[in-house]
């Protein structure tokens, strides 16, 4: 750069402007990902209106006093460099071998490294569901059953992604009961037959399990004993490892009675006992803070992050609650009585346990399903074990019909792909990440090179006729919720 010249970035948000006061004889536009304008203030006053595009330079008679830059796109933001300087602009030319790093636009033109990946699933829709839920609104009931010796009402109980796990026998539990989200028994682990903890230094567990819930950062469930020790469960085999010891966090003895574990973050459990729920950091093994509850809570409590609390029952007279973070309890609007909650991610609903393995699902939020489908990963053509997802219902706006058997699906068909293959929803900007769409054998191909579909405006309204194999080119900062 020679002297007098200077780089300066600038980020104009949608159909805005933003002024550069720069004083200088010449402007040169080194990058916009779109045509701007530049309306020119001179030395002297005067003025002048360009359109410019990168690589646009302009020396106007009168010099320039300031510039104000326009992004004339109402919706995306625009990244901006321009230089302005005095004498004579210097122009690099380049000879000789160049390295080019390739490089993707995003929809406010910034730019980043490229880390695409490209994935091919084989999507079916098998079912027009267009159901709604209001919050709190009971979805179901379910039953569960199998379970050996009849054991399936433990007050130890949590929801997972893949189903319920009960501890039992009710009074003095040492078992976890794994059942599908059908409620039909899978499998159980005798947790105190367990020969040694999977990891050096964990203490095996002793007593009895008083509480049990599912993390859903670590994707693995936890419980805790009569002892106070919090143990996850690690693999089918199970192995076990612990971190901190619950006992010096609460009040004395309150562990004797009922308890109740819940995740609230990656790091921060609520431990609920009489009296109270209480918020232990498991990695510095600290309590955080306590919200006195008027009643001694239940064995099963659930965080539910719709409603930014914890959902416990009464032991006294059974009615389901909520704590909020913030300190205030209120009664859920459900009826009925039950022994306990707890909270499905996968599908943002809280399940409420009744005595005798009958279970209440409710919405936890206002809830919209558009139809049911699943989704193979297929690598060379080839059915690959790396996912196989079964039928799930799906909130991305996809429309079947099914004709006698020809099945056409509409609508997001992007959002519902993402859906099926990360089990839960695609962050809100996902067209910000997606950069082709294809659907193998049929019309649909669209691919916009290195900007995403955002930055080209692209929009995720398709037609195919399913089952189908479509291919997706995503950058890997992709997230689902």
């Amino acid at each position: 750069m020679a002297a007098g010249q200077r780089d300066i970035p600038v980020l104009l948000q949608p159909g805005s402007g933003a002024t550069v006061r720069a004083p200088g004889e010449f402007m040169y536009l080194a990058f916009a990902d779109r045509e701007i304008l530049a309306i020119v203030t001179g030395l002297d006053g005067t003025q002048s209106r360009l359109k410019m595009v990168t690589g646009d330079f302009t020396k106007p008679a009168g010099g320039i006093e300031e510039v104000e830059l326009v992004n004339p796109d109402p919706d995306n933001a625009c990244a901006v460099t321009v230089i302005i300087g005095a004498g004579e602009f210097d122009r690099k030319i380049i000879q000789g071998d160049v390295t080019v790093t390739p490089v993707l636009r995003s929809a406010n033109g910034k730019t980043k490294a490229d880390t695409r990946t490209t994935i091919e699933l084989q999507l079916d829709f098998t079912e027009a569901l267009n159901v709604e839920w209001e919050q709190h609104e009971e979805k179901e009931t379910v039953g569960l059953s199998g379970a050996p010796d009849g054991e399936e009402s433990g007050f130890v109980f949590c929801a997972t992604p893949s189903g319920y796990i009960t501890a039992t026998p009710i009074n003095s539990a040492d078992t976890l009961n794994y059942f599908s989200r059908d409620g039909v028994y899978q499998r159980s682990v005798a947790i105190f037959d367990i020969p040694e903890p999977l990891y050096p230094g964990s203490p095996m567990p002793t007593g009895t399990i008083k509480g049990v819930t599912y993390n859903p950062w670590t994707e693995t469930v936890w419980f805790v004993t009569s002892d106070g020790n919090l143990f996850e469960v690690v693999g089918r085999g199970p192995g076990l490892r612990t971190g901190v010891n619950l006992a010096a966090m609460v009040p004395a003895g309150a562990l004797a009675g009922p308890v109740g574990v819940a995740f609230v973050s990656a790091s921060q459990v609520a431990v609920a006992v009489s009296g109270g729920i209480w918020f232990i950091d498991v990695v510095s093994g600290a309590a955080v803070g306590n919200v006195e509850t008027p009643d001694t809570v239940g064995r099963s409590v659930a965080y539910v992050p719709e409603l930014d609390g914890v959902a416990y029952c009464s032991v006294g007279n059974r009615l389901p609650r909520i704590v909020y973070l913030s300190g205030e309890i209120e009664d859920l609007p459900v009826a009925g009585s039950v022994n306990g909650a707890g909270y499905d991610y996968k599908s943002r609903q809280y399940v409420l346990n009744e005595l005798y393995g009958n279970l209440r699902v409710h919405s936890a939020g206002d809830v919209s399903y558009f139809a049911a489908g699943s989704a193979i990963r297929t690598e060379c053509g080839a059915v690959s074990a790396v996912l196989r997802r079964g039928e799930e219902r799906i909130e991305s706006a996809v429309y079947v019909i099914d004709d006698g058997g020809e099945i056409t699906v509409s609508g997001q068909l992007i959002r519902a792909a993402l859906e099926l293959y990360g089990g839960g929803q695609p962050m809100p900007d996902y067209l910000d990440s997606v950069y082709a769409f294809q659907v193998l054998g049929q019309t649909v191909s669209v691919e916009t090179g290195g900007s995403s579909f955002a930055a080209a405006k692209q929009a995720d309204e398709f037609t195919m006729m399913a089952p189908a194999i479509v291919r997706l080119t995503i950058d890997n900062d992709m997230t689902w919720s």
